[in-house]
């Protein structure tokens, strides 16, 4: 039986969001993404859901909690620090990527600018994590 892949997005912008889903539910027919409009949103919805995400996204600006505070949080909590977890920025900022990767993350990624950018984002993260990485931890 096939699993299906859910994958939780921490993202304050709508469009970004909708842009987000679209190219990813195209690459995983079969994912389940739910989104968050900040860190306490997401953290909050980890600790009362019965079943953990596949994977989560973590946009880094956002208001009340910055995917940065979400990262550091997740990789504390016993539950939650070996669920992959990749930050989404609009900026390639060496400082920013130093410290996501410092904190944890599994992968920095900057955020795609048009539509075809967001399914190539998809597709290479689809070939790489869930054919190469899954399959070598199995």
């Amino acid at each position: 039986m096939k699993t299906t892949t859910q994958i939780f997005l921490a993202e304050d912008d709508p469009d970004d969001a909708y842009i987000f889903k679209l190219a990813f539910e195209k690459t995983y027919p079969s994912c389940q993404i739910t989104v968050y409009n900040n860190g306490d949103d997401l953290l909050e919805a980890i600790q009362t859901n019965l079943t953990l995400p596949t994977y989560i996204f973590l946009d880094i600006a956002m208001p009340e909690m910055d995917g940065l505070s979400t990262l550091k949080k997740l990789k504390e909590g016993v539950q939650t620090a070996r669920i992959p977890t990749f930050v989404l920025s609009g900026l390639n900022d060496r400082a920013n990527i130093r410290k996501s990767y410092q904190l944890g993350a599994n992968a920095y990624f900057v955020k795609p600018k048009t539509f075809s950018e967001h399914l190539d984002l998809a597709q290479t993260f689809n070939s790489y994590w869930t054919k190469v990485i899954h399959s070598s931890t199995i």
